[in-house]
């Protein structure tokens, strides 16, 4: 095979590998990713080192 299909051919595998690596943890690890971030911040509000506060949510927002 020639180097420049070689190489077109590698370029393209890759693009379409890393388009389903990135569709699978979008739609199967982010929901669990969420939820984690949802049970952290309940455990800063339980002994009150953070407040559930509109400015703690735009924060919180902001970081995803």
């Amino acid at each position: 095979m020639r180097r420049p299909a070689f190489l077109t051919l590698g370029l393209m595998s890759g693009a379409v590998a890393g388009l389903v690596y990135g569709g699978a943890t979008l739609i199967l690890a982010e929901p669990y990713l969420d939820y984690a971030t949802e049970v952290e911040n309940q455990q800063l509000f339980v002994p009150g080192a953070a407040q559930d506060s509109a400015e703690f949510r735009s924060q919180f927002d902001e970081s995803r």
